[in-house]
């Protein structure tokens, strides 16, 4: 891999793309789910007015859900991915999933977050 391809997949975009992630994915956990609730709109919000996710049209320079971060990384880690469905996934699957699993954590085991 050539430094400016290197720069490009691991750079700034690369870190922050994935520090968030990170949190989304340990949410229930650290955050209540009346908040999940809120970054679940912000996020429909942010996909309803740039058509995509900001940091991923900014990095891959794409508009309307053509690729993903996590597309673009399973591939490059030479998974064949159907990138239809993980959008599908990504935008109907997992705000909700996580979301129930805060609830769950939060009322059926008394589980505090670290944000309330």
């Amino acid at each position: 891999m050539n430094e400016q391809a290197r720069a490009h997949d691991f750079g700034l975009y690369f870190w922050i793309h994935a520090t968030i992630i990170v949190g989304i994915w340990t949410s229930p956990f650290w955050l209540s789910w009346n908040w999940l609730l809120v970054a679940i709109g912000i996020y429909y919000l942010q996909l309803g007015v740039w058509g995509d996710c900001v940091l991923t049209a900014a990095q891959f320079g794409t508009r309307r859900r053509e690729r993903s971060f996590y597309q673009h990384y399973l591939e490059k880690m030479g998974f064949r991915v159907n990138g239809e469905r993980l959008i599908v996934f990504l935008d109907l699957i997992l705000p909700w999933l996580l979301l129930a699993t805060g609830i769950l954590l939060q009322q059926q085991f008394a589980w505090m977050p670290l944000v309330y």
